[in-house]
């Protein structure tokens, strides 16, 4: 089951969908490991980001985890290019 946290739906989306059944390819996010919003704007949240695998390889990937340019960062304890910071 996916834990879906962008709940806006459109024909887009829909087509998307039916275009991984019939590739036999799935999303990993919202399916292993935490999950979180990567486009924040003055329109709302959405995740524009996907990581998809053949469902065949699905059951190799132990965890998931989606991060910010920031999160990415200070995990690595490095400084970003002013160019990349959102304030």
């Amino acid at each position: 089951m996916r834990n879906v946290i962008d709940v806006v739906k459109s024909s887009q989306g829909e087509a998307f969908v039916d275009f991984l059944r019939g590739a036999k390819v799935m999303v990993v996010n919202g399916r292993k490991g935490r999950d979180a919003f990567t486009c924040v704007s003055g329109r709302g949240c959405s995740v524009v980001e996907y990581c998809i695998v053949d469902k065949e390889d699905f059951g190799m990937i132990e965890s998931f985890k989606v991060m910010t340019m920031s999160e990415v960062a200070e995990e690595m304890r490095c400084e970003l290019p002013e160019c990349l910071i959102t304030h």
